[in-house]
Formats: structure tokens, sequence, C-alpha cells
């Protein structure tokens, strides 16, 4: 008999969550589990969880204690007889688990994706008290795990790491031509001169761009051929561009805006920078080693469990724009350096795949059932 999961999150969106999960759902034993993902909300990923056969079911939730939504939830898990709830993030996290326990399911599992320094100390409390119903908690990276045993006070043994993972035949196989690609530089006003450096994700301020511009400002006047290429939306990107305004870099900053050519805006890149002030484990980074592009990463979240600083790329401190522009500077006037950082980066994501993470969630599945049986 196949093993029914419920996976809950708070939205269908184009968010790094979301998509590590749409990548990771469809991979997973078919002849083993049966899945279903419940969203608060519907978002443009929908179609892809349903088109791989995955059945989507959307339960709003209106505030923060809904009871109507745990009403919901429960039903689902009783009428399909869940046998294990996967929660993922701080409102699925909560609303999820209160509900599985009311539904007596067997195994509940919750997933932290962030070092969620934002948590007031009540929300913190809550996160301790609903790990006793937790069969285990899943972390994206020994920081995620760490912030969590010492901030709510979590024992150890309740955590299992597992990384996030990056398909690499996606990343890896079937690039785009180089004409293509120079065609693509030129809609982007780039020229075939230009350093291109990448900076990929949402225009939050957990990523940290004001730092990133003004890291621009202090190296732009030494090399004029370098340009920031932005991807990614969100509530900052009119601050953003009105600050690199003020700074005199506008020329030199591309606001490329959301994008579902993510691989390719990598491949016409020398490498990438992450910024963040905020992080769990960087998709961006896992994508941009798996594209041979080394990074310039801040050391937040779980960046420098993946970045080997000085040999798959740079770690500087977080919001220091002088260390940031320091290390761009080095890999943007070293093309050598930046090539042969770019192959190791490329080696060192072997052991982030997508394909590990599969194994290790199956695995962490089948001892947790092992133990309710």
């Amino acid at each position: 008999m196949k093993i029914r999961i419920l996976r809950i999150i708070s939205n269908l969106g184009v968010g790094g969550v979301q998509k590590r999960m749409v990548s990771l759902l469809p991979k997973l034993n078919k002849e083993r589990y049966r899945i279903i993902v419940c969203s608060f909300k519907s978002g443009e990923l929908r179609h892809c969880l349903e088109q791989s056969g995955i059945s989507v079911k959307i339960i709003p939730r209106r505030f923060k204690f809904d009871p109507v939504c745990i009403y919901r939830l429960c039903s689902i898990m009783k009428k399909e007889n869940i046998d294990i709830v996967h929660t993922h993030c701080h409102k699925p996290n909560t609303t999820g688990r209160i509900a599985a326990k009311l539904a007596g399911v067997p195994v509940i599992i919750a997933n932290e994706h962030n070092v969620d320094t934002w948590k007031s100390n009540w929300q913190l409390s809550l996160d301790k008290w609903l790990s006793a119903y937790s069969n285990k908690i899943i972390a994206v990276s020994e920081a995620v795990k760490n912030f969590y045993m010492e901030n709510a006070n979590i024992s150890a043994d309740k955590f299992e790491v597992i990384y996030n993972g990056v398909d690499l035949d996606f990343w890896q196989k079937d690039i785009t031509s180089q004409e293509v690609i120079a065609e693509k530089k030129t809609k982007l006003g780039l020229l075939q001169g230009d350093k291109v450096i990448a900076a990929i994700g949402r225009l939050h301020l957990q990523k940290g761009y004001e730092y990133l511009l003004r890291a621009a400002r202090k190296i732009i006047p030494r090399m004029r051929n370098l340009k920031f290429l932005i991807v990614g939306d969100g509530p900052m990107r009119d601050s953003l561009e009105s600050l690199s305004e003020r700074l005199d870099i506008k020329d030199n900053i591309i606001f490329a805006g959301k994008r579902d050519d993510i691989k390719d805006m990598l491949y016409l890149s020398d490498f990438s920078v992450v910024s963040s002030i905020r992080e769990g484990f960087s998709n961006v980074v896992l994508e941009s080693m798996a594209c041979s592009r080394p990074v310039v990463a801040t050391d937040v979240g779980g960046n420098k469990e993946i970045i080997i600083d000085g040999e798959n790329g740079f770690i500087v401190p977080s919001r220091d724009d002088d260390a940031l522009a320091d290390r761009m500077l080095t890999l943007a006037g070293n093309e050598e350096l930046t090539r042969k950082m770019g192959l190791v980066a490329k080696e060192t994501v072997k052991n982030f795949s997508l394909s590990q993470m599969k194994y290790k969630t199956e695995k962490l599945y089948e001892e947790l059932m092992d133990k309710k049986t």
C-alpha cells in the first residue's frame, strides 16, 4: 500500500521553497508514495504540480489562528487517510502541525527553510511547543538547525539536515547556443566585451540589494565595462532603481525583472553575487555553481556550508559593501581565476544534487513510518 503524504505550503507562487518542492515531488517514487499538496493560496506553480500528476488543494487561511482552515485541513487528512504531514515555513508549520495532531496523523514533519531572525520570542516559544508534536524537523542547513536549537531551545535529536538539491541535468544539459545567448545579451543592452555579474532573487529587504548597489558604486569607476544583471521582481524595485540613479550607476545596472530563463541568465554572466542579510540555504548559489559560475556570497545561513572561500567562490561579511566590492573586483579582473573557481564549483555542487535530496527525503519517510508500524 502506498504511503499517503500531505505537503502543506503557504502559496504556490514562484519562490525558492516552492520551486524546490515542485522540482522534488515529481521525482519521488510514484509506486511508493501518493502525494497531495495543500496551499493556502494558489500561484503560477500550481499547474506544474498538476501536470506531473500531483493533486493540489487550495484552503485559504484568513488570519493567524483560523479554526475553519484547521478544520478543513483535518477533514482532508482524515478523508485521505494521510500517513505523513510535511509542512513548510512558519504559517503552514503552525496551522498544519496543529491540524495533523488533531487528525491523529501518524507522522508529522516540519521544514524550516531560513534563519528566521524576524521571529518574536512568542513565535519561537510556539515553535518549541509544536516541536513536541513533530517526529522530525527538517532544516535546510546546519545554520538553520543551529538557529532553532539556540533560539527556540529545540533539542538536536529533533532535527534532520537535508540540503536543498539542484537538478544537475536541467542546469548542465541542453545549454542554449552561443548565438541565442548573444542575442539575449544584446536585447538586455549588454555589449560583447562587458563583464556581467548576476544577482538573482526577489527584490526584497532580506536580499540585501542596497549593499550590492553601494558595492557596485565603488568598483564601476575602475571597470567601466562592468554590468550588474539583477533578475527578479519585488516590493523594492522602485527604491532600488532610484538608488542606482542617486549613486550615478544606473547605466551599469540592468533590472531584468522576473524571467523564466534563469539558466540562460547565468550562462551569459561571468559569476554571481548573493548579498543577502538572511538566508537558509541559497538556491541561487546551487544553480550558479551547477552552471560553473563561482559565487561571491555573504556569510549568512548555509552559504559557507557549500562555498569554500577562495576555492569555488568567496564569503564576505553581511552588510559590508566594502568587502563585497573587493571580492567582486577580484573575480571581475581575473578571468582565469573565475574560470578555475567555476570548475571547482561545478564539482562541489555534485554533493548537493536533487537526487541526493530525493534519497534523503525518502529515507527519512521510510525510517519514520517504520517506527510507527
